[in-house]
């Protein structure tokens, strides 16, 4: 199906990213873009379910804590309300 995006701004072009869903939304971390060698950027879309009456639309998160240094090449699961990211090759030596 395609989605009709309206709400917020969309994530930058990128590649080698990763997608899983927590409950009923989209996380895409956006791992190399453009000029920019390794992004790192997590994002989100919701309205994926016609059910929840949202508009379709994507947003950036800013998370708390230290995030893991920007990599490519890696995968990423959820657990619950938990994202692991797993591996790769970063800027952060790993």
């Amino acid at each position: 199906m395609e989605l009709s995006v309206t709400a917020g701004s969309s994530p930058p072009p990128g590649c080698c990213h990763t997608a899983t869903m927590v409950e009923k939304r989209l996380l895409v971390y956006i791992s190399k873009g453009g000029e920019v060698p390794i992004i790192g950027d997590l994002w989100v879309l919701k309205g994926l379910i016609e059910e929840e009456n949202e508009t379709p639309g994507w947003t950036q998160l800013k998370l708390p804590g230290q995030a893991p240094s920007a990599r490519w090449g890696h995968t990423i699961t959820s657990g619950g309300h938990y994202l692991l990211l797993f591996g790769g090759h970063g800027t952060g030596g790993g």
